[in-house]
């Protein structure tokens, strides 16, 4: 569950990252598309409350997916 940004918690954007977890620990590409589709509804969920900050953390966080996914197709094609 998100929350707003309380003094000394984290800002609506490390929450949704820190619900999604580490991309490096998705072994298929599902979980990892999974990943992304949560992301996406988190971020129409809170569309409204996230900051310049936010959206910076979560295009980080959808980078690392990104370098997993293309890890996993490698993997796959060795």
């Amino acid at each position: 569950m998100i929350k707003e940004n309380n003094e000394g918690e984290l800002s609506i954007g490390e929450q949704i990252v820190k619900q999604l977890g580490n991309p490096k620990r998705a072994k298929t590409l599902h979980a990892l598309n999974k990943r992304i589709e949560i992301c996406e509804k988190l971020i129409r969920d809170n569309k409204e409350k996230l900051t310049a900050k936010d959206f910076e953390i979560i295009e980080e966080y959808k980078k690392g997916v990104a370098i997993q996914e293309n890890s996993l197709i490698t993997d796959r094609k060795s």
